[in-house]
């Protein structure tokens, strides 16, 4: 019975986590639409998300008050997956690595908001890189889904996740500066909106509680 309840109370934990790694992605795009659409002449084609932040900017502290909540939710997110797959035996590597990712990527976020441009500890340097493996190492987590149309997703998300980021870097031959807003977003839509995607998959199937 002690047992058990323990188990529930981790369950519980764990689901709250979940459902604020859920909401990932719309902390994240839901506060660039708020600030962009108050921020007179900016350009989401054209712009990158941060200039939202830039001191003097009209909306530069709900974007980065953003920032932080988004960061924070990658962090409850990484936590509420790793609890998750691990019961649920899931690769301990791929599981490590994943969530590890995820939680570099909420660093990044937060020191995104904490730090707006142009500080140079905007992002996170270093400690925020893992946000380019999390398409690749949550594909690699869905390998070992019986669900054929979520590995699929995923497997999508990464050749996305490989276009946008070609795209920022000029490789395809379009104008990486012009179009700077839009690439950018595309890349953080691989990013965040499968996190949200994972942890609310998680969080479904959490709700069944143990048998006693």
């Amino acid at each position: 019975m002690a047992r058990t309840s323990g188990l529930e109370h981790r369950i519980r934990w764990e689901r709250r986590a979940l459902a604020f790694g859920a909401s990932t992605p719309l902390l994240y795009f839901g506060t660039q639409a708020i600030a962009a659409r108050g921020t007179p002449g900016y350009s989401v084609i054209r712009q990158p998300a941060s200039d939202l932040g830039i001191a003097g900017s009209a909306m530069a502290a709900l974007f980065n008050i953003g920032a932080l909540c988004t960061g924070t939710a990658c962090l409850g997110a990484a936590i509420g997956m790793y609890t998750a797959l691990r019961r649920r035996a899931t690769g301990t590597g791929r599981t490590t690595l994943a969530c590890l990712a995820v939680a570099s990527c909420g660093v990044g976020a937060i020191a995104a908001g904490w730090f707006p441009l142009p500080d140079a500890r905007h992002g996170g340097g270093a400690f925020g890189a893992g946000i380019f493996a999390v398409p690749l190492l949550l594909a690699l987590c869905a390998g070992s889904e019986s669900d054929t149309l979520r590995r699929r997703y995923f497997c999508v998300n990464l050749a996305l996740f490989v276009v946008s980021g070609l795209c920022l870097s000029g490789a395809t031959g379009l104008d990486a500066n012009r179009y700077a807003g839009l690439f950018q977003r595309l890349l953080a839509v691989t990013v965040f909106v499968p996190v949200g995607v994972l942890c609310a998959r998680l969080w479904r199937q959490s709700s069944v509680r143990p048998q006693r």
